[in-house]
């Protein structure tokens, strides 16, 4: 079950997000694999996050979390869903050839994610939908759900400087 809604986000508030997240004050934290796996030692691999909700670190809180939270609840309403499980910021870099993350599933029980994409990239998510292969292209201000639970990655761009986008999960 993959959907996709283009301009998800009402646009000056879409905007403001952007230029958040993409400017140059942005607090970004360096992941050596971008998709929390240890076995794939390929130097593209890496890339940095900004937590805006950790499932087993409440602790971790952004200063910027009251800004997303409308965006979040969105997508929950979206979603048709009852809690925000996580929510994070992920921004992978340009490659010099196609590049697919580690395979891996979010969480193991039923849940939905979400990709939110921020900027113009070619780095798309692809999703393991009974055993074929969907293609989800990245577009600015784009949202696409599927079940949290299938196996899935996100490619780095090859053709721009890097692929930034929302990853959250709901339950």
């Amino acid at each position: 079950m993959i959907r996709e809604q283009k301009n998800f986000s009402e646009s000056s508030y879409f905007q403001e997000i952007s230029s958040l997240i993409c400017g140059n004050e942005f607090p970004w934290f360096y992941n050596e694999n971008i998709s929390y796996k240890n076995r794939n030692n390929n130097i593209n691999e890496h890339g940095f996050s900004h937590w805006i909700i950790h499932p087993n670190r409440p602790d971790i809180l952004t200063m910027h979390q009251d800004f997303f939270m409308p965006l979040l609840l969105n997508i929950k309403k979206y979603a048709n869903k009852d809690k925000i499980i996580r929510a994070r910021i992920d921004m992978t870099m340009v490659s010099t050839e196609k590049f697919n993350h580690d395979w891996h599933k979010d969480f193991d029980y039923k849940n939905v994610a979400s990709v939110f994409y921020i900027n113009e990239t070619d780095g798309e998510t692809i999703v393991l939908e009974k055993g074929t292969k969907k293609i989800i292209k990245p577009e600015i201000n784009k949202l696409a759900i599927f079940d949290g639970d299938a196996i899935h990655t996100g490619c780095s761009p090859i053709q721009h400087k890097r692929r930034i986008l929302i990853n959250s999960n709901y339950e």
